[in-house]
């Protein structure tokens, strides 16, 4: 094999597996903002999600052998989510002398956290000093982790001081707010409403649900009325139902052989026949190609590329048919112009 030929067959090679992975990529199916909700994250809640992670991680390090890549990985992950906990400890201290209640929060406390970087600074310190004995050098990424872990239990330290000098000003009668302001922040409790309350909020739009069918009988459900609810995707569109708008629907196609009957449903009403390929209106074929890839995919709605948005808009049976869509579509492509 000569080295033109290798190279053309690896060219290929690397080609097919590019594909193989866009390909895969393309079968994860689209999110909706229903699935995780617009209203603000609260203090309670993006706290507790980040400590169950922690907590993860640190189970993690304590089982993997102090001297491999892995402990060192999961040694830094821990360090940086300690480091972010810490700071919250203090505004959950702050806001529960006024009465908040954070019961998914109980095991968080400085106490805790300082016990977790605890074990993993002699774990890291074990690792180093035997390293240094074995090969008499040092190891930098192991000297580097130690470094940190130092940093950080003085980090707690520091903590500890803002919890006594936060309860010394209550004490006082100096209780400095900023914790329980940075803590309720965007809650409906938040004490910087007012600040907002003239805020204009962003017009999300929202994919709505859509149950593929297959092809033939979607030809009737895409012109009865029931597709009119679509989200900007970065490359489509995705389309939904809604059963309260009805269109004009378009004739029962005729079929090939004059003397066949069409197939019946079980209601009793005439199924949709395929269409000769150069009798198939453009639109209808475009949704065909777009209940396909939703079929293909798995998914539950039907999705349009940006071609094909173009294509419906100056589609005049799609206009006729839905015009609503079609000018919430044609609205959408110049709110989202590519160029």
């Amino acid at each position: 094999m000569d080295g033109e030929q290798m190279m053309t067959e690896m060219d290929t090679y690397l080609s097919e597996n590019i594909s193989k992975e866009a390909d895969a990529e393309s079968m994860l199916p689209f999110e909706t903002l229903d699935e995780y909700g617009t209203d603000p994250i609260g203090f309670g809640e993006v706290t507790a999600k980040l400590l169950g992670k922690v907590c993860a991680v640190f189970d993690l390090a304590v089982k993997y052998n102090r001297h491999s890549s892995e402990y060192l990985k999961s040694c830094a992950q821990l360090e940086k989510g300690i480091k972010y906990l810490g700071s919250s400890c203090v505004q959950k201290y702050a806001l529960e002398h006024k009465k908040y209640v954070f019961p998914e929060l109980e095991e968080l406390n400085t106490t805790n956290l300082y016990i977790m970087a605890s074990v993993h600074f002699r774990k890291i310190d074990r690792a180093l000093t035997e390293y240094m004995e074995e090969k008499k050098a040092v190891d930098d990424a192991l000297l580097d982790m130690e470094y940190r872990y130092y940093n950080l239990l003085e980090r707690l330290r520091s903590t500890e001081v803002k919890l006594r000098d936060y309860n010394n000003r209550r004490y006082y009668g100096k209780e400095d707010y900023d914790p329980v302001v940075h803590g309720l922040a965007f809650s409906e409790k938040s004490w910087t409403g007012d600040i907002h309350k003239n805020d204009r909020p962003m017009a999300f739009q929202r994919a709505k649900a859509f149950s593929a069918s297959p092809a033939a009988c979607l030809q009737k459900a895409a012109v009865s009325g029931q597709l009119t609810a679509f989200s900007i995707e970065p490359s489509a569109v995705s389309v939904g139902t809604a059963a309260e708008d009805h269109a004009p629907a378009l004739p029962a196609p005729a079929s090939a052989h004059p003397d066949e009957k069409p197939e019946m449903s079980q209601e009793g009403e005439p199924l949709p026949q395929d269409l000769p390929a150069e009798n198939v209106p453009e639109c209808i074929r475009i949704l065909e190609e777009a209940a396909f890839r939703s079929r293909v995919r798995n998914l539950d709605y039907l999705g349009f590329t940006e071609r094909e948005m173009r294509q419906l808009t100056a589609d005049p049976l799609f206009a006729q048919l839905q015009p609503q869509l079609a000018e919430e579509i044609r609205r959408a492509l110049e709110e989202n112009d590519s160029g």
